[in-house]
């Protein structure tokens, strides 16, 4: 579901570096630690586009129906050509004629399974871009809210829980002593402008917003 997840790690899995000095000497750090990851899930409006994205879906997928319900009839016209021809009845002018039919048949079913393959691509191609692009931005504002956190706080360093090495995914915090955990703190200030439940509007019919 959520790259991202992916697209908050890549951003930083050193959330802020702003060591103190003191007179030449290193000072007490103040360090934390993040989930982002559940930031991620439970951020509303991480939540919201996937209702969005749900709602496309059904409409393509209405779309894709009703062209696969066209093809399945062409497919069964064909099929009763196919019978009919083979009738030791017809003569040859009437076999040819059932011929040029199928064969006209033949090719459009042709033409029209492969305008529907490629619309299947084109559209998953289109959501996954949306989707990403849309997330992208979502990581971006969270990483921003867990900054500012950070400096208004006074935090030396944030980590996060979930980021992994780049060998195997093993998380690269194992343990971090008197680590404070902010992500409650981050969970309450990306949800406060989270609007009442309301139901989310759908795209024009017949048409996908990823269309427009």
């Amino acid at each position: 579901m959520i790259q991202i997840f992916s697209h908050l790690k890549r951003l930083s899995w050193l959330l802020v570096l702003a060591p103190r000095l003191v007179c030449g000497e290193e000072a007490a750090m103040k360090t934390g630690v993040v989930n982002m990851a559940q930031l991620a899930q439970e951020f509303y409006k991480t939540k919201e586009i996937q209702k969005v994205i749900e709602k496309e879906k059904e409409v393509v997928v209405a779309e894709l129906t009703e062209r696969q319900k066209a093809l399945s009839e062409l497919k069964r016209s064909m099929s009763e050509l196919k019978a009919e021809m083979d009738q030791p009845a017809n003569d040859d002018k009437r076999r040819k004629k059932l011929a040029e039919e199928y064969q006209a048949k033949f090719e459009q079913y042709n033409s029209e399974e492969a305008q529907l393959i490629e619309l299947m691509g084109r559209r998953q191609r289109a959501f996954t871009e949306k989707y990403r692009v849309d997330l992208v931005k979502l990581a971006k504002e969270i990483h921003g809210i867990v900054q500012q956190h950070a400096k208004d706080e006074s935090f030396d360093f944030v980590f996060d829980k979930t980021a992994d090495s780049s060998n195997g995914g093993i998380p690269i915090i194992q343990f971090s002593k008197d680590a404070v955990d902010i992500t409650s703190a981050i969970l309450e200030k990306i949800n406060k402008d989270q609007p009442a439940e309301a139901e989310t509007p759908a795209p024009d019919a017949g048409k996908s917003a990823i269309d427009k």
